[in-house]
Protein backbone atom coordinates (compact mmCIF):
# COMPACT_ATOMS: atom_id res chain seq x y z
CA UNK A 1 0.00 0.00 0.00
CA UNK A 2 1.60 3.29 -0.87
CA UNK A 3 2.28 5.83 1.82
CA UNK A 4 0.52 8.34 -0.25
CA UNK A 5 -3.05 6.67 -0.12
CA UNK A 6 -2.33 6.17 3.53
CA UNK A 7 -2.43 9.48 4.62
CA UNK A 8 -5.23 10.52 2.88
CA UNK A 9 -7.18 7.34 4.30
CA UNK A 10 -6.22 8.04 7.98
CA UNK A 11 -6.45 11.64 7.43
CA UNK A 12 -2.80 12.39 8.65
CA UNK A 13 0.64 14.73 8.12
CA UNK A 14 3.46 12.93 6.72
CA UNK A 15 6.21 14.61 9.07
CA UNK A 16 9.18 14.26 6.72
CA UNK A 17 10.21 13.43 3.16
CA UNK A 18 10.86 9.44 3.33
CA UNK A 19 12.98 7.69 1.13
CA UNK A 20 10.55 4.76 0.93
CA UNK A 21 7.02 5.22 -0.45
CA UNK A 22 5.09 2.27 0.18
CA UNK A 23 4.53 -0.39 2.90
CA UNK A 24 3.84 -4.24 3.04
CA UNK A 25 1.61 -4.93 5.77
CA UNK A 26 0.00 -3.00 8.73
CA UNK A 27 0.64 -4.16 12.13
CA UNK A 28 -0.91 -2.77 15.51
CA UNK A 29 1.38 -5.41 17.84
CA UNK A 30 5.18 -4.90 18.13
CA UNK A 31 5.54 -8.53 18.07
CA UNK A 32 4.45 -8.89 14.76
CA UNK A 33 6.20 -6.59 13.12
CA UNK A 34 8.78 -7.13 9.81
CA UNK A 35 10.49 -5.83 7.51
CA UNK A 36 8.58 -3.39 5.22
CA UNK A 37 5.87 -3.17 7.92
CA UNK A 38 3.30 -0.12 8.49
CA UNK A 39 3.44 0.20 12.54
CA UNK A 40 0.76 1.92 14.30
CA UNK A 41 2.21 3.01 17.47
CA UNK A 42 0.52 3.87 20.70
CA UNK A 43 3.16 4.37 22.63
CA UNK A 44 6.84 6.14 22.45
CA UNK A 45 8.91 3.40 23.24
CA UNK A 46 7.90 0.56 20.74
CA UNK A 47 8.81 3.05 18.01
CA UNK A 48 12.64 2.19 18.47
CA UNK A 49 11.67 -1.75 18.43
CA UNK A 50 9.52 -1.50 15.38
CA UNK A 51 11.94 0.80 13.91
CA UNK A 52 14.99 -2.03 14.19
CA UNK A 53 12.28 -5.07 13.27
CA UNK A 54 12.75 -2.92 9.60
CA UNK A 55 9.22 -0.63 9.86
CA UNK A 56 8.79 1.02 6.58
CA UNK A 57 6.59 3.40 8.60
CA UNK A 58 4.94 4.88 11.61
CA UNK A 59 1.37 6.18 12.40
CA UNK A 60 1.12 7.84 15.96
CA UNK A 61 -1.12 10.46 17.59
CA UNK A 62 1.75 11.91 19.79
CA UNK A 63 4.41 14.26 19.74
CA UNK A 64 8.06 12.59 19.48
CA UNK A 65 10.94 12.96 17.58
CA UNK A 66 11.89 11.79 14.73
CA UNK A 67 14.57 9.33 14.72
CA UNK A 68 15.16 7.87 11.40
CA UNK A 69 14.33 9.89 8.51
CA UNK A 70 14.09 7.08 6.04
CA UNK A 71 11.16 6.11 6.93
CA UNK A 72 7.63 7.40 7.20
CA UNK A 73 6.19 9.65 9.79
CA UNK A 74 2.48 10.11 10.11
CA UNK A 75 1.09 11.66 12.56
CA UNK A 76 -2.67 11.65 13.46
CA UNK A 77 -5.37 13.55 15.47
CA UNK A 78 -6.85 9.65 16.95
CA UNK A 79 -5.15 6.63 16.51
CA UNK A 80 -8.22 4.32 17.14
CA UNK A 81 -10.06 6.36 14.33
CA UNK A 82 -7.12 6.15 12.34
CA UNK A 83 -7.45 1.97 12.45
CA UNK A 84 -11.11 2.22 12.21
CA UNK A 85 -10.54 4.06 9.09
CA UNK A 86 -7.82 1.76 7.09
CA UNK A 87 -9.89 -1.66 8.33
CA UNK A 88 -12.84 0.66 6.65
CA UNK A 89 -10.64 0.98 3.53
CA UNK A 90 -9.81 -2.50 3.43
CA UNK A 91 -13.34 -3.99 3.54
CA UNK A 92 -14.33 -1.10 1.11
CA UNK A 93 -13.92 -3.24 -2.05
CA UNK A 94 -14.90 -6.61 -0.69
CA UNK A 95 -18.44 -7.95 -1.10
CA UNK A 96 -19.69 -9.08 2.79
CA UNK A 97 -22.36 -10.24 4.62
CA UNK A 98 -22.17 -8.19 7.77
CA UNK A 99 -23.88 -8.92 11.00
CA UNK A 100 -23.92 -7.20 14.66
CA UNK A 101 -25.12 -9.23 17.51
CA UNK A 102 -25.49 -9.12 21.27
CA UNK A 103 -23.29 -10.35 23.75
CA UNK A 104 -24.40 -13.90 24.42
CA UNK A 105 -25.19 -14.40 20.62
CA UNK A 106 -21.54 -13.37 20.02
CA UNK A 107 -20.05 -15.62 23.12
CA UNK A 108 -22.05 -18.44 21.40
CA UNK A 109 -20.65 -17.66 17.86
CA UNK A 110 -17.11 -17.92 19.56
CA UNK A 111 -17.24 -21.53 20.48
CA UNK A 112 -18.40 -22.64 17.53
CA UNK A 113 -17.17 -20.96 14.40
CA UNK A 114 -13.71 -21.58 14.51
CA UNK A 115 -14.70 -25.71 14.59
CA UNK A 116 -17.31 -24.25 11.53
CA UNK A 117 -16.50 -22.17 8.68
CA UNK A 118 -13.82 -20.55 7.88
CA UNK A 119 -15.07 -17.95 6.08
CA UNK A 120 -17.14 -16.74 8.71
CA UNK A 121 -14.94 -13.79 11.23
CA UNK A 122 -15.60 -12.50 14.40
CA UNK A 123 -14.50 -9.06 15.04
CA UNK A 124 -13.85 -8.35 18.76
CA UNK A 125 -14.37 -4.95 20.54
CA UNK A 126 -10.63 -4.30 20.11
CA UNK A 127 -9.68 -2.99 16.60
CA UNK A 128 -6.12 -3.71 17.02
CA UNK A 129 -6.90 -6.99 17.25
CA UNK A 130 -8.43 -7.34 13.89
CA UNK A 131 -6.50 -5.34 11.92
CA UNK A 132 -4.27 -8.13 11.09
CA UNK A 133 -7.23 -10.21 10.39
CA UNK A 134 -8.56 -8.20 7.74
CA UNK A 135 -5.40 -9.42 5.45
CA UNK A 136 -6.99 -12.74 5.41
CA UNK A 137 -10.86 -11.67 4.67
CA UNK A 138 -12.18 -12.40 0.99
CA UNK A 139 -15.04 -11.54 -1.15
CA UNK A 140 -18.34 -13.10 -0.34
CA UNK A 141 -17.00 -13.79 3.32
CA UNK A 142 -19.26 -12.94 6.21
CA UNK A 143 -17.97 -10.40 9.54
CA UNK A 144 -19.87 -9.94 12.75
CA UNK A 145 -19.46 -7.57 15.39
CA UNK A 146 -20.90 -7.46 18.76
CA UNK A 147 -20.58 -3.63 19.00
CA UNK A 148 -22.97 -2.22 16.31
CA UNK A 149 -21.28 1.40 16.34
CA UNK A 150 -17.42 -0.18 15.87
CA UNK A 151 -19.55 -1.98 12.77
CA UNK A 152 -20.52 0.75 11.53
CA UNK A 153 -17.33 2.09 11.43
CA UNK A 154 -15.43 -0.24 9.57
CA UNK A 155 -18.17 -1.63 7.11
CA UNK A 156 -21.95 0.48 6.87
CA UNK A 157 -23.75 -2.25 4.95
CA UNK A 158 -24.76 -4.53 7.72
CA UNK A 159 -27.42 -5.99 9.34
CA UNK A 160 -29.24 -7.19 13.21
CA UNK A 161 -28.07 -10.96 13.78
CA UNK A 162 -31.13 -11.30 16.41
CA UNK A 163 -34.09 -11.07 14.19
CA UNK A 164 -35.58 -14.14 14.97
CA UNK A 165 -37.96 -15.74 17.74
CA UNK A 166 -38.50 -19.70 17.14
CA UNK A 167 -40.99 -21.68 18.48
CA UNK A 168 -40.05 -23.66 21.33
CA UNK A 169 -41.61 -27.22 22.30
CA UNK A 170 -41.41 -29.96 24.92
CA UNK A 171 -39.29 -27.95 26.79
CA UNK A 172 -37.53 -29.76 30.25
CA UNK A 173 -35.18 -27.83 32.58
CA UNK A 174 -33.30 -30.14 33.96
CA UNK A 175 -31.81 -27.57 36.34
CA UNK A 176 -31.08 -23.99 35.92
CA UNK A 177 -28.07 -25.17 33.54
CA UNK A 178 -29.44 -28.36 31.80
CA UNK A 179 -32.06 -28.38 29.12
CA UNK A 180 -33.98 -30.61 26.74
CA UNK A 181 -35.86 -29.20 23.81
CA UNK A 182 -37.26 -29.66 20.56
CA UNK A 183 -37.53 -26.85 17.40
CA UNK A 184 -39.45 -27.15 14.56
CA UNK A 185 -37.80 -31.19 13.27
CA UNK A 186 -34.67 -30.81 15.76
CA UNK A 187 -34.42 -32.48 19.20
CA UNK A 188 -31.92 -31.07 21.72
CA UNK A 189 -31.35 -33.31 24.71
CA UNK A 190 -30.19 -32.05 27.96
CA UNK A 191 -28.09 -29.69 26.77
CA UNK A 192 -25.28 -27.39 28.81
CA UNK A 193 -27.37 -24.46 28.11
CA UNK A 194 -30.11 -22.31 30.46
CA UNK A 195 -33.69 -21.87 29.08
CA UNK A 196 -32.90 -18.28 28.95
CA UNK A 197 -30.90 -18.64 26.05
CA UNK A 198 -32.11 -21.15 24.44
CA UNK A 199 -33.73 -18.63 21.02
CA UNK A 200 -29.98 -17.39 21.10
CA UNK A 201 -28.36 -20.75 20.22
CA UNK A 202 -31.29 -21.61 17.92
CA UNK A 203 -30.04 -18.50 16.39
CA UNK A 204 -26.77 -19.65 16.21
CA UNK A 205 -27.61 -23.44 15.39
CA UNK A 206 -29.90 -21.78 11.93
CA UNK A 207 -27.31 -19.80 10.82
CA UNK A 208 -24.67 -22.25 11.10
CA UNK A 209 -27.03 -24.73 9.10
CA UNK A 210 -27.73 -27.03 12.03
CA UNK A 211 -23.88 -28.02 11.96
CA UNK A 212 -22.62 -27.22 15.67
CA UNK A 213 -20.93 -29.10 18.60
CA UNK A 214 -23.51 -28.68 21.47
CA UNK A 215 -20.60 -30.41 23.83
CA UNK A 216 -18.83 -27.37 23.25
CA UNK A 217 -22.11 -25.23 25.12
CA UNK A 218 -20.25 -26.98 28.54
CA UNK A 219 -17.72 -24.08 27.61
CA UNK A 220 -19.96 -21.30 27.47
CA UNK A 221 -19.47 -18.87 30.24
CA UNK A 222 -22.23 -16.88 31.15
CA UNK A 223 -25.01 -18.26 33.43
CA UNK A 224 -22.36 -20.63 34.26
CA UNK A 225 -22.12 -21.84 37.84
CA UNK A 226 -19.05 -22.54 40.38
CA UNK A 227 -19.93 -25.05 42.44
CA UNK A 228 -18.67 -24.48 46.02
CA UNK A 229 -18.86 -26.67 49.72
CA UNK A 230 -19.22 -25.55 52.83
CA UNK A 231 -15.85 -24.57 53.08
CA UNK A 232 -16.34 -22.09 50.13
CA UNK A 233 -13.90 -24.19 48.31
CA UNK A 234 -14.64 -24.96 44.37
CA UNK A 235 -16.03 -28.39 43.98
CA UNK A 236 -17.12 -30.69 40.96
CA UNK A 237 -20.17 -29.22 38.82
CA UNK A 238 -24.03 -30.34 40.54
CA UNK A 239 -22.09 -31.96 43.55
CA UNK A 240 -23.44 -28.91 46.23
CA UNK A 241 -26.49 -27.36 46.94
CA UNK A 242 -24.25 -24.01 46.78
CA UNK A 243 -23.09 -22.19 43.66
CA UNK A 244 -22.12 -18.66 42.43
CA UNK A 245 -22.74 -17.34 39.44
CA UNK A 246 -21.50 -13.72 37.97
CA UNK A 247 -21.60 -11.23 35.45
CA UNK A 248 -19.64 -7.84 34.37
CA UNK A 249 -21.99 -7.01 31.78
CA UNK A 250 -25.06 -5.07 33.62
CA UNK A 251 -27.62 -5.07 31.66
CA UNK A 252 -27.11 -8.87 30.90
CA UNK A 253 -26.65 -8.91 34.89
CA UNK A 254 -30.50 -7.75 35.15
CA UNK A 255 -31.62 -10.25 32.55
CA UNK A 256 -29.92 -13.36 34.62
CA UNK A 257 -31.29 -11.54 37.88
CA UNK A 258 -34.87 -11.90 36.56
CA UNK A 259 -34.59 -15.01 35.43
CA UNK A 260 -32.74 -16.30 38.46
CA UNK A 261 -35.28 -15.27 40.90
CA UNK A 262 -38.03 -16.50 38.39
CA UNK A 263 -36.67 -20.07 38.38
CA UNK A 264 -35.36 -20.34 41.73
CA UNK A 265 -37.63 -18.79 43.73
CA UNK A 266 -37.84 -21.10 46.55
CA UNK A 267 -33.94 -21.09 46.97
CA UNK A 268 -32.05 -19.09 49.28
CA UNK A 269 -30.83 -16.45 46.52
CA UNK A 270 -28.75 -13.01 47.56
CA UNK A 271 -27.17 -10.80 44.91
CA UNK A 272 -23.98 -9.06 45.47
CA UNK A 273 -22.67 -6.26 43.37
CA UNK A 274 -19.43 -4.41 43.16
CA UNK A 275 -19.89 -0.62 44.95
CA UNK A 276 -19.21 0.95 41.55
CA UNK A 277 -21.50 -0.67 39.44
CA UNK A 278 -24.58 1.40 37.89
CA UNK A 279 -27.13 -1.56 38.63
CA UNK A 280 -30.66 -0.70 40.06
CA UNK A 281 -30.13 -0.91 43.46
CA UNK A 282 -33.48 -2.48 44.49
CA UNK A 283 -32.05 -5.75 43.04
CA UNK A 284 -29.00 -5.20 45.08
CA UNK A 285 -28.93 -7.01 48.99
CA UNK A 286 -25.64 -6.22 49.17
CA UNK A 287 -22.89 -3.67 47.66
CA UNK A 288 -19.18 -5.02 48.60
CA UNK A 289 -15.38 -3.47 47.26
CA UNK A 290 -13.97 -6.27 46.96
CA UNK A 291 -14.51 -10.46 46.99
CA UNK A 292 -12.93 -10.51 50.28
CA UNK A 293 -15.80 -8.47 51.82
CA UNK A 294 -18.11 -10.84 49.88
CA UNK A 295 -16.45 -14.02 51.31
CA UNK A 296 -16.93 -12.24 54.74
CA UNK A 297 -20.60 -11.67 54.54
CA UNK A 298 -21.16 -15.38 53.35
CA UNK A 299 -19.66 -16.62 56.40
CA UNK A 300 -22.71 -15.78 57.56
CA UNK A 301 -25.26 -15.88 55.37
CA UNK A 302 -27.45 -19.39 54.63
CA UNK A 303 -27.55 -19.48 50.58
CA UNK A 304 -27.98 -21.95 48.28
CA UNK A 305 -27.05 -19.46 45.27
CA UNK A 306 -25.51 -16.59 45.09
CA UNK A 307 -24.94 -13.67 41.71
CA UNK A 308 -22.63 -11.14 41.60
CA UNK A 309 -22.52 -8.29 39.16
CA UNK A 310 -19.32 -6.34 38.39
CA UNK A 311 -17.03 -9.70 39.28
CA UNK A 312 -15.74 -11.54 36.72
CA UNK A 313 -16.03 -15.86 36.70
CA UNK A 314 -11.93 -15.43 36.24
CA UNK A 315 -11.83 -13.09 39.51
CA UNK A 316 -14.16 -15.44 41.62
CA UNK A 317 -12.17 -18.46 40.28
CA UNK A 318 -9.19 -17.01 40.93
CA UNK A 319 -10.15 -15.91 44.36
CA UNK A 320 -11.60 -19.04 45.63
CA UNK A 321 -8.85 -20.86 44.77
CA UNK A 322 -6.20 -18.36 46.55
CA UNK A 323 -8.56 -18.17 49.51
CA UNK A 324 -9.74 -20.44 52.26
CA UNK A 325 -12.77 -19.94 54.81
CA UNK A 326 -14.43 -21.28 57.82
CA UNK A 327 -16.68 -23.10 57.20
CA UNK A 328 -20.02 -21.38 56.01
CA UNK A 329 -23.80 -21.88 57.20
Amino acid sequence: MRISSIIEVVEGELKNSPSISFVYKIKTHINKVHEGDLFIAKNEEDIPIAIKKGAFGIIYDFEIDIIDKEIAWIQVANINYAISKLIRFKLSNQDLKAFYCNKITFELLTLFVKYNDEKIKLISNNLDDEIELMESIENFDTIICQDKEILNNIYPNNKNFNHTQYAVKNLVEHSLFETTFSCGKNYFSRLKLPSLYINHFLEVYAFLNNEVDTNRLKKLRSFKPLFIDKYFKMIEYGNSDKFILSQIDESIAVFEINHLKNKYKYAKTYIFSKKTSQIDKSMVDYFVNTLHDMKELLVNIKFNAIYVVGFSQEEIEHFITKNNTKALL
